[in-house]
């Protein structure tokens, strides 16, 4: 899960490497928002 989520990133971040280097920082915060990890840790606001 962890290795299919990390190659994920390796993907975004290959993809949007010549485009933008701050493009970096945001999809690595989305990602942790929307990682499984990041969810079990962070109770639901409603």
């Amino acid at each position: 899960m962890i290795g299919g989520f990390l190659k994920k990133l390796a993907i975004l971040n290959l993809a949007l490497w010549g485009r933008k280097v701050l493009n970096y920082h945001r999809l690595s915060r989305k990602n942790l928002q929307e990682a499984p990890e990041a969810k079990q840790e962070k109770p639901r606001p409603r």
